[in-house]
């Protein structure tokens, strides 16, 4: 049956709610709602094949509406997949695409959507899906989910789920005949659902047949799209987006610009107000502290001739260190095969000391003294805290790990550690640390040089390579293939990831599937920048290159 929903004038706005409402347990409500978010919902799920979609479409693509211009703009939590980006997004996921084997294989085997949908009628036997007939008519290319906060009593958040539809009564008539196709497998899981519950409590003790569900989903068609929630909170989502969709919310309209590129998929995070989805007022003060400390998050994957990217911005951050860029990091010897590097971390540190002892103590529980315990500790170690964890995190930390055969290794891997700062301080801390080590009968193996105003430390096997390896002043890392197209702005960046993926492809490939070998041969590095914050805005990207 379909009912009008009040909306503002001049909107697409109309509703059906699935199922005669005569399904009354749980399970068959579950079976009822995966039957139909198999033609809504689970289109989601197509963003894995979804870069063969975007790669080999004839379309520039890129305008339309956008899940964002339907989901509600009080939602805390947003994540969408659009499988036709701007022409840009497409040229670089087919370049990209073309150096991958397995991917080149994709983008020749049609429409992922349909491989998808078969894919499910072979593991599922309940859903039967004609695609052709039934779902290629009306699927669009763009779905979007979006979390509204818990409301009132209720500590359970709304997820809401948007999907574009090519037509509308296609679609109607589509998903009908998918529900009309699982009515039989519906009915007989309700049948052997109430017979486990009358088995289990007595004659009797099966719910009525015409009582209704909660979680039975309903389907609302707005403005090209059909959006799915589940009949508890119907009234509120269509409230909410008769209030205003989430692409007319100022915050998230600001945090998405400052994103910039959104790729093939994207996302945006409440952090403060997603702290609701921790368990309401049960959450921890010292919990709800951290995450207004982070700010809200953008993000976006996006595509590139020679790489994948992960984009990430953080604003309104709370926290007020100015760390300097990292230096001396690109100079690292050739030998190098990873690397983590991160300055200013003895000033954030002692920023987020306050909140990590809070933290601390409501998860030790409020019947201890957290204060008496770190006291102690400091007692037993002879450390001082948190000076002495500032002290070796300096004004910047280098781990360093050289290329080396790690099944030939005798107990620990080579490790070099350059620690920026006072060197004496350094040294003494570290002191104290061994020493407690050696008291437990805990012997590390470490060698330790200064030189040029960093303290190094080499965790080894009994070799001083690995020290070797981080004072060395020949050929730089800097060198290496893939390291400038995965670490971008290093020169700018506070934090640093790098790994050479080719360095150590000998060892892991082995145990990789045969039938993925050649893709994972593809890839070459894997990097991670992030810039200071700046103005309380923090930008970061993960980048994976090929070769």
């Amino acid at each position: 049956m379909s009912e009008n929903t009040n909306s503002p004038e001049g909107e697409n706005t109309s509703a059906v709610r699935s199922g005669d409402g005569d399904l009354a347990d749980a399970t068959s409500s579950r079976k009822r709602r995966r039957t139909v978010v198999a033609g809504s919902a689970a289109a989601a799920l197509v963003v894995a094949g979804g870069a063969a979609a975007i790669a080999g479409s004839g379309m520039l693509g890129g305008g339309g509406s956008q899940p964002e211009d339907v989901l509600p703009g009080e939602s805390i939590v947003f994540v969408k997949v659009d499988l036709d980006p701007g022409v840009a997004q497409k040229v670089g996921a087919f370049r990209l695409m073309d150096k991958l084997p397995q991917a080149k294989e994709a983008l020749n085997s049609g429409d992922p959507k349909k491989a998808l949908f078969e894919w499910i009628s072979a593991n599922d036997k309940d859903v039967k899906v004609d695609y052709a007939a039934d779902v290629e008519p009306w699927l669009g290319d763009r779905v979007g989910m979006a979390i509204l906060a818990p409301q009132g009593s209720s500590t359970e958040p709304v997820p809401v789920v948007a999907v574009q539809v090519k037509d509308e009564a296609k679609a109607r008539e589509g998903i009908a005949k998918l529900e009309a196709q699982s009515k039989d497998a519906i009915a007989g899981a309700k049948d052997t659902a109430a017979k486990a519950m009358e088995s289990a409590t007595g004659p009797g003790a099966s719910p009525s047949a015409g009582a209704k569900s909660d979680s039975e989903p309903v389907q609302i068609f707005r403005n090209g799209y059909l959006v799915v929630t589940d009949a508890a909170n119907e009234q509120r989502v269509t409230s909410a987006m008769d209030a205003g969709a989430l692409s007319a919310n100022d915050t998230f309209k600001a945090d998405m610009s400052a994103l910039g590129e959104k790729g093939v998929a994207s996302g945006w995070v409440d952090g403060p107000k997603s702290m609701s989805l921790q368990g309401g007022s049960s959450t921890p003060a010292a919990m709800e502290e951290l995450a207004a400390l982070g700010g809200r998050s953008a993000f976006a994957l996006r595509f590139s001739a020679d790489y994948l990217e992960f984009a990430q911005v953080n604003r309104d951050v709370k926290l007020s260190t100015q760390a300097p860029a990292l230096k001396d990091v690109a100079n690292l010897p050739a030998t190098t095969g990873a690397f983590y590097s991160f300055s200013g971390g003895s000033a954030y540190l002692g920023e987020l000391w306050p909140t990590i002892t809070k933290f601390a103590a409501a998860a030790v529980g409020p019947g201890a003294d957290f204060e008496a315990q770190l006291k102690e500790i400091e007692q037993q170690t002879g450390l001082v805290l948190p000076q002495d964890l500032q002290t070796l995190l300096g004004e910047q930390f280098d781990v360093v790990v050289p290329k080396q055969d790690f099944k030939d290794a005798q107990g620990m891997p080579q490790v070099g550690m350059r620690l920026w700062g006072d060197t004496a301080k350094s040294e003494a801390v570290l002191k104290k640390i061994t020493d407690l080590a050696n008291e437990q009968g805990a012997m590390l193996p470490i060698q330790t040089q200064t030189s040029d105003g960093h303290f190094d430390i080499s965790l080894l096997g009994g070799s001083f390579a690995a020290l070797a390896s981080v004072a060395d002043s020949g050929q730089s890392v800097s060198a290496a293939p893939g390291f400038a197209k995965v670490l971008p702005d290093l020169a700018k960046a506070n934090s640093a990831l790098y790994v050479d993926l080719d360095a150590f492809e000998s060892q892991y490939l082995p145990e990789v599937p045969a039938e993925h070998r050649e893709l994972v041969q593809a890839l070459q590095a894997v990097g991670m920048t992030a810039q200071p914050i700046t103005n309380g805005e923090q930008h970061s990207t993960l980048r994976v290159s090929v070769n």
